[in-house]
């Protein structure tokens, strides 16, 4: 076997030369090519979203081809290749249905487009900036900067709350003061901190209200109105004063407490 294998490498090292610099050749090409797609200011100016994705499927598609070329340059008999790839192809499928409908998730996502790359959205329990939507993964970059990897099968088969589709997102906050506290005043500080804020938008106009009651003491909310970009930095900007202005006036946070009464 090692003598026949010694034979055939002699007969068809020209082939094996020619077959390894198509490949490589081909790889680099591909790989340029890829790359002009995802940067072509035409296409990316119509869709980066689209640019991106059809970028990561021409690489590999690409890809694939040259590897077949290669094959049949060195004399495998194609009719053999086909053969072997349509059986690895059937068995590969099999095995990777999850990988097959992430690619059939991919071009659901690229199609109607519910979301886009710079969006911030909710899907499949995770949160977090689009930066990459590729064949088989939509990939998000949370708030804490932490990278999370989505199978576009998860989130085209389930609920995706796009909050980046309006220019303007509401900033909803909720503090739960003693009983004791004069709420009004309360909720004029609140409104006094929101529409000092410059980030914060003067219409529509910020508001207060007693949302509830409950063991702890009275729930008061705010609500402000900002810019999508300018969500977090107000989210974290307004809790900070709050802490701040509470602590100056004396407003006491809630904190769970039980009153027992002991009969004798």
């Amino acid at each position: 076997m090692l003598q026949t294998i010694l034979t055939w490498c002699a007969s068809a090292g020209i082939k094996l030369v020619i077959a390894a610099a198509i490949t490589i050749l081909g790889w680099i090409f591909t790989t340029k090519i890829a790359n002009a797609i995802r940067n072509s200011k035409r296409l990316v100016k119509l869709d980066k979203t689209a640019a991106n994705f059809i970028s990561n499927a021409c690489n590999v598609g690409m890809k694939t081809l040259i590897l077949v070329i290669a094959i049949s340059v060195v004399g495998i008999p194609m009719a053999s290749v086909v053969a072997v790839l349509a059986t690895a192809g059937a068995a590969i499928g099999l095995a990777l249905q999850g990988g097959l409908s992430n690619i059939a998730g991919g071009i659901l996502i690229l199609i109607f487009k519910p979301f886009k790359l710079g969006d911030y959205i909710t899907a499949d329990g995770e949160s977090g900036t689009v930066t990459d939507i590729n064949i088989f993964y939509t990939t998000l970059k949370t708030v804490d900067n932490k990278t999370v990897l989505l199978p576009n099968g998860a989130v085209s088969g389930n609920k995706v709350v796009n909050l980046s589709s309006e220019p303007l997102r509401r900033v909803d906050f909720e503090f739960t003061v003693d009983y004791g506290t004069n709420t009004n005043g309360v909720m004029a500080l609140l409104e006094r901190i929101g529409k000092n804020n410059e980030m914060v938008l003067d219409d529509p106009e910020v508001s207060t209200m007693i949302g509830g009651y409950n063991e702890k003491g009275i729930v008061i909310y705010l609500r402000v109105w900002c810019k999508g970009a300018d969500y977090w930095n107000v989210f974290f900007d307004v809790n900070k004063t709050v802490k701040e202005e509470f602590e100056r006036y004396e407003v006491n946070f809630a904190h769970p407490q039980l009153d027992v009464h002991i009969q004798k």
